[in-house]
C-alpha cells in the first residue's frame, strides 16, 4: 500500500476518538497567542495552514468544544500535527516549546 500524505490520511478522518475535545477557532487562537511571543511572522502562515487543513475535512459534527461550547468538526490532535509539522519546516526550533504548549 503506498504512503499516504498526511492531508491524504487526516481528510479521510482518523477514526480516534477526541480526547480533547476543542474546535478549530479556540485551537488557533492558542497557537497565535503562542506563535505572536516566539515568531510572529509566521502567524499568516499560520492561518493560511489551518484554512487548508479544515477545508479538507468533513464537516460533520464531531462534538462540542470544552471551551465555547460550538460543535468540533476536526480531530484536534490530527490539526496540531499537521500544524507541529508545518512549524518544523518554517522554525524547527519552536518544536520542543510547541510540544510542551500543545501536548494532546
Amino acid at each position: 500500500m503506498q504512503n499516504k500524505s498526511f492531508m491524504e490520511r487526516a481528510s479521510i478522518g482518523c477514526n480516534e476518538s477526541i480526547e480533547r475535545p476543542l474546535c478549530r477557532q479556540c485551537l488557533e487562537e492558542e497557537m497565535e497567542e503562542w506563535l505572536k511571543r516566539r515568531n510572529a511572522r509566521l502567524l499568516t502562515g499560520l492561518r493560511r495552514k489551518t484554512k487548508e487543513f479544515f477545508s479538507g475535512i468533513s464537516k460533520s459534527k464531531k462534538g462540542i468544544c470544552i471551551i465555547c461550547k460550538k460543535a468540533i468538526n476536526g480531530c484536534s490532535h490530527c490539526y496540531i500535527n499537521y500544524i507541529q509539522e508545518w512549524i518544523g519546516k518554517k522554525n524547527p526550533d519552536l518544536i520542543p516549546s510547541f510540544k510542551l504548549f500543545f501536548n494532546f
